[in-house]
Formats: C-alpha cells, structure tokens, sequence
C-alpha cells in the first residue's frame, strides 16, 4: 500500500469540499437574479415603482470607461497601422518596417489613445455620472 502525499490529500479534501462551495456560490448567485425578477413583476402588476439603480462607485466606474476607451484606441492604432502598410504596399509595391514615418504615425496613434484613455478616467473622477 502507497503512501498518501500532499497533493492526494489537497484533492480529497477538495473534492469533500467542492459540493458545498457549489450549493454557496449558486445559491449567491439566484438571490439577486430572484430579487430583480420579484422587482420586475411587482413593476409590471403596477405594485410598486421601479427601484433606481444604485450609482455606480466612482472609481470602478472610471475604471472601467478607461479600460473601454483603451481597448478602443487599441483598436484605433492597429487598423492605422494595417492602413499605413496597405497604402505603403500599394504605393511601393514592397512592404518596408525599417521606415520611421509610418512608425511615427503610429506611435502619435498609441499616444494619443494613452492620453485619451486617462483624460477618460479623470473625466469620470472629476463627474461622476449620476444615478
């Protein structure tokens, strides 16, 4: 008969665990989907009035519109840069990287998606939306 090591007795103690870890998370997960169907349904019987939604906490909310106007400079800065080398292909007929003017292009175009990315999180710091 082997010997149990660590990692056999982590996963045992896991999988004795796993069940209840499972029943906790599913069951914070269906009381606020239960409380928002039981708003909804007594809004429309015209039992009670909708509940506003809470404001959102500033920072997250700053957060998260910096993360999104980033992904979308991102975005901005690779199509200018899939742009820059379609036009220098069909202008010279060969795609040159060593050339620093379509770098600059696109570093002026990361630039200034960084720069809009944080002016979007002061923004929302500065003025919060209300709710």
């Amino acid at each position: 008969m082997s010997e149990r090591n660590v990692v056999d007795l982590v996963t045992e103690r896991v999988l004795e665990d796993l069940p209840g870890i499972a029943a906790k998370v599913v069951e914070a997960s269906i009381l606020p989907i239960t409380e928002r169907v039981a708003a909804e349904v007594a809004v429309r019987m015209g039992a009670a009035e909708p509940a506003p939604e809470p404001a959102p906490d500033p920072k997250t909310d700053a957060r998260d519109r910096a993360l999104r106007t980033t992904v979308q400079g991102a975005a901005a800065t690779v199509l200018i840069a899939v742009l820059l080398a379609v036009a220098e292909l069909l202008g010279t007929g060969a795609l040159d990287l060593s050339t620093g003017g379509a770098w600059k292009a696109i570093a002026g175009t990361a630039g200034g998606a960084a720069l809009m990315a944080a002016m979007a999180y002061v923004q929302r710091l500065i003025n919060p939306p209300k709710g």
